[in-house]
């Protein structure tokens, strides 16, 4: 016998509840509460409840979908750039919140409107960009820093590009914007 069925069918009168789930490792909020379900909707009301949300909050509308599909279809036939910056700016010409760029071409994607190529895609380099002996190759960068109010200088960093250890480290005054 299920663990609901047994919960909904044992008599209640003369029994320790929190001792009766601590044994079977529920809740004695679940015990009364598929206790009320099934009293108010039998035994369909004691099967497990999706979790899933009823709505989605950010989900675009089937009626904005069709709008966007529509004017990709307008810009196709003119000739115009149709993709999801394009739509965007459309729909806010005509007084329409869009949605973001992703969720646009989303849409286009789902909808069979923008096919996959592979082609297209970037290539991954042939050979790691890394040094193969260290002092083979520096890397040598700056950052900004503010030590004091209208104090900036440039911290200066040469990095070895094989084993990435910091060789030298200089801080020097940033040149002034002024020319």
């Amino acid at each position: 016998m299920s663990l609901r069925r047994l919960i909904v069918e044992v008599e209640v009168e003369g029994l320790n509840v929190r001792r009766f789930c601590e044994q079977h490792g529920v809740s004695t909020w679940l015990f009364y509460e598929l206790r009320r379900r099934y009293a108010a909707g039998g035994w369909a009301a004691i099967e497990p409840r999706s979790r899933a949300p009823r709505r989605v909050a950010n989900r675009i509308t089937a009626d904005l979908e069709d709008r966007i599909v529509a004017i990709r279809k307008d810009l196709t036939e003119i000739g115009f750039d149709a993709g999801p910056a394009t739509i965007a700016y459309h729909l806010e010409a005509a007084g329409v919140v869009p949605p973001s760029l992703s969720g646009i071409w989303r849409v286009l994607r789902r909808r069979g409107l923008v096919l996959p190529e592979p082609g297209k895609a970037p290539k991954r380099p042939l050979r790691r960009f890394a040094a193969q002996r260290a002092n083979e190759c520096w890397q040598v960068d700056d950052t900004g820093w503010e030590l004091a109010p209208g104090a900036t200088v440039k911290i200066i960093n040469v990095i070895d590009d094989c084993c990435r250890v910091v060789t030298a480290s200089r801080a020097a005054p940033a040149p002034s914007a002024d020319p």
